[in-house]
């Protein structure tokens, strides 16, 4: 992880957001929303969590046609069924050469 990633994750969503100076009535529709969402206000989330889960609200999401499930089949259709392994954690991706 990032020197920054592991800051935002060792301050809470509350400090980061004052240190913002935003209006008192924004910090607590977002404590609401967090803790309808995450199960926790802006006092117990991190930066990092926190910051992650509202860039949703203000970023662009991007869809593909058939959702995950088309990008499932694609994947199948590139690679073939028998290299796509169920039920397993990957823990690192980098490219690779094949024959």
């Amino acid at each position: 992880a990032s020197t920054a990633s592991l800051k935002l994750d060792k301050m809470t969503l509350a400090d980061y957001l004052q240190a913002l100076d935003l209006p008192a009535e924004l910090m607590q529709w977002v404590d609401a929303y967090c803790r309808s969402s995450l199960g926790c206000g802006v006092n117990q989330a991190s930066a990092f969590v926190g910051l992650n889960f509202l860039a949703e609200l203000a970023l662009p999401v991007y869809a593909l046609p058939g959702g995950n499930a088309g990008i499932v089949k694609r994947l199948v259709q590139h690679v073939g069924a028998s290299r796509i392994r169920t039920g397993a954690t990957t823990f690192r991706v980098q490219p690779a050469e094949f024959d």
